[in-house]
């Protein structure tokens, strides 16, 4: 019953669109709405709150010194209701150096097995918490490191059998170079995610995390004013190799990149594609996006829709993101030693 039950909630978040691993599944879902607008690029782009997710370099080179965004994702509306998703990060800037935190937290709904082997209800969720720190080396280049606490529960007990509730730790590391040109800036941005030990589900069982090695590029170019144009792209590889308990294979790997039209830095138009591989069971899917700012408040909202028929959990699927600024860009002061916007 144990196995069978443990083999369920894989089964669940194994649909989900670019996750690798089986569990926590959600830990690679892009969780903010101007990445997922622009076919899940996000190592290299422009830093916002969110850059805890993608690559926790990119914050020594924010524009505005401290910023806070909440995201939320009714994940896979196709394939089950209650699913869902949400994401808490923020940063502050100390001279050259960042430091940053999120929350991540997933909900797998109700599940029910009623029938003549199990009769149970559970509701399994996965949490994350973490901190990271970012320094730039002169204008150009930054590192950066965060440290996760994870933890799994299935929410299930009774008298028949019980899973426990399972705990690990893991890292991120990553790296991002500008590059100022005529025209604009080029950016690229490489990480090392979700590193770390197995959750260990008892009777021989574990659940591997879904650790990442990717590298992305950001090409922004300035217009005449206040018109701007970005195109970024990012190449990932899942380190994950089989479950021990499905035998699954979760390492394809995938891509994705996009467009973001901004003007006057208050209104942004995106699109992009997500692209995985025949080994990935060909999730793959077109991106749109729009973002509103209004002062040091900023709103963005993303829809996925998919191209092809095992796709289908992620069609229709939704990204919304509320964030907020503490001070406009022009009040954080640059030296020497810091990037020059």
């Amino acid at each position: 019953m144990r196995r069978l039950a443990f083999l369920l909630y894989s089964l669940l978040v194994i649909a989900a669109g670019e996750v690798k691993a089986q569990a926590p599944m959600s830990l690679s879902i892009a969780p903010d709405a101007r990445a997922a607008g622009i076919g899940n690029a996000g190592l290299a782009t422009t830093p916002d709150a969110a850059a805890q997710h993608w690559n926790v370099a990119k914050y020594a080179f924010a524009d505005d010194p401290a910023g806070l965004q909440l995201s939320y994702i009714p994940w896979m509306p196709n394939l089950a209701g209650g699913m869902n998703i949400l994401y808490l990060s923020g940063y502050k800037i100390f001279g050259t150096q960042a430091v940053s935190a999120s929350l991540h937290y997933f909900s797998a709904g109700e599940i029910v097995s009623d029938n003549e082997w199990t009769d149970y209800t559970a509701s399994p969720v996965d949490w994350a918490v973490d901190v990271g720190y970012s320094k730039h080396f002169g204008r150009w280049f930054s590192l950066g490191v965060a440290f996760r606490y994870v933890m799994v529960d299935y929410m299930k007990r009774d008298r028949a059998f019980s899973l426990p509730t399972a705990r690990t730790l893991a890292a991120d590391i990553g790296a991002c170079f500008r590059l100022p040109v005529a025209f604009g800036e080029w950016t690229f941005g490489a990480a090392l995610t979700n590193a770390g030990g197995k959750l260990e589900m008892g009777e021989g069982h574990h659940l591997a995390l879904p650790a990442n090695a990717g590298a992305g590029m950001q090409v922004a170019w300035s217009l005449k004013d206040p018109h701007r144009v970005l195109v970024a792209i990012d190449v990932n590889k899942p380190l994950t190799g089989k479950n021990n308990t499905s035998g699954h294979a979760f390492d394809t790997p995938h891509a994705g990149g996009g467009v973001e039209y901004s003007y006057a830095q208050q209104i942004a138009l995106r699109a992009g594609y997500h692209y995985t591989g025949s080994g990935g069971n060909n999730r793959s899917y077109l991106t749109v996006g729009a973002g509103v700012y209004f002062r040091n408040i900023r709103f963005d909202i993303a829809y996925w829709a998919t191209t092809g028929r095992r796709s289908v959990a992620l069609h229709n699927t939704l990204h919304f993101s509320l964030g907020y600024t503490f001070a406009s860009r022009a009040t954080r002061p640059v030296s020497d030693e810091q990037p020059v916007p």
